[in-house]
């Protein structure tokens, strides 16, 4: 059965896809992220891991899980439909995901069941304006002065990064 200090004490069961991506927010003590096809966001307080968020890969925000009826264990999706990758900022309040060539951001400050999660689009890569030329697989954000720093790897062999301060600016004028 295993060693008695790796004992399990929740589980996280309903995601409609292969997980392939988990990530925690420290400074937020209810979220759990997971990746499978779109993003999960747990309430880690409940002691029935309940999932209060879906984000999908195109922006949008649903109370609770989304449920699919499949047989199989993996839905097919093309490449620009699946989040590929999730990070959290140093503050804790957003998530960064890659879907195909384009970052979105949602504030988990406003993960209230009454209130749409808001989700912007902060990063498509145009092949003409020095971004990149194929799907960002893999994300990490650091934060200095007064924005985070978002640095993206992509299957084009690059890693970029971006200052996302007009995003934080626009994000607290959205929330105020």
């Amino acid at each position: 059965m295993g060693h008695p200090d790796r004992e399990e004490f929740m589980s996280f069961a309903g995601h409609p896809n292969n997980v392939t991506v988990v990530n925690t927010a420290s400074l937020v003590d209810f979220s759990l992220l997971s990746v499978s096809r779109d993003i999960s966001v747990w309430d880690l307080r409940e002691k029935s891991s309940k999932c209060i968020k879906t984000l999908s890969s195109s922006g949008l925000t649903q109370n609770g899980p989304v449920n699919f009826f499949s047989t199989t264990r993996q839905i097919d999706l093309t490449p620009g439909d699946h989040v590929a990758d999730i990070v959290i900022n140093p503050s804790g309040d957003l998530i960064y995901g890659a879907t195909g060539n384009v970052v979105r951001v949602w504030d988990l400050r406003t993960t209230q069941l009454t209130q749409p999660m808001l989700c912007v689009q902060i990063y498509r890569q145009q092949k003409l304006s020095g971004g990149h030329q194929a799907a960002i697989m893999v994300l990490a954000v650091d934060h200095k002065e007064d924005s985070d720093i978002l640095v993206t790897g992509s299957k084009d062999h690059y890693i970029k990064q971006v200052k996302t301060t007009n995003i934080l600016i626009m994000l607290k004028w959205f929330i105020g």
